[in-house]
């Protein structure tokens, strides 16, 4: 019989690669959506709302792992990166004491759009989200 165990706070689990299966957005450690099973479930209503003129409450991006386990790539060479559907609706602030999973999403101007997450890599994606939708209001 072998046992693993779910949360290896040193991250040294030999040689294993985290792979995500989707993703979950929280902010004060409340869920505002979630990509599971490639569909997307919202807190509330059928999109992120972002309030126009304004920049939201930090908001933390966690990968989910196979088994649905929320986890951040440990290694330095990962960086979050996103694409928004209309950049004069929504943009989206890290500032540098935020940390490398969290951002703000700033609304622009009324209207609607869509933001989807890379898990970047070398240059290149090793995971690319559905678009979540947000309604600047």
């Amino acid at each position: 019989i072998s046992l693993l165990a779910g949360c290896n706070p040193t991250g040294s689990e030999e040689e294993h690669h985290e792979e995500p299966f989707g993703l979950v957005l929280l902010t004060g450690g409340v869920t505002l959506a979630e990509q599971r099973d490639g569909a997307i479930t919202y807190a509330s209503g059928s999109s992120l709302s972002v309030p126009a003129g304004d920049e939201t409450p930090l908001i933390t991006l966690r990968f989910l792992d196979e088994d649905g386990d929320r986890f951040t790539p440990d290694e330095p060479e990962y960086e979050l990166d996103w694409a928004i559907g209309n950049s004069d609706v929504l943009g989206v602030h890290q500032h540098e004491e935020d940390g490398k999973w969290n951002f703000h999403l700033e609304g622009e101007q009324a209207g609607t759009t869509s933001i989807r997450f890379f898990l970047m890599h070398d240059g290149h994606s090793d995971f690319e989200s559905l678009n979540f939708n947000v309604t600047v209001e």
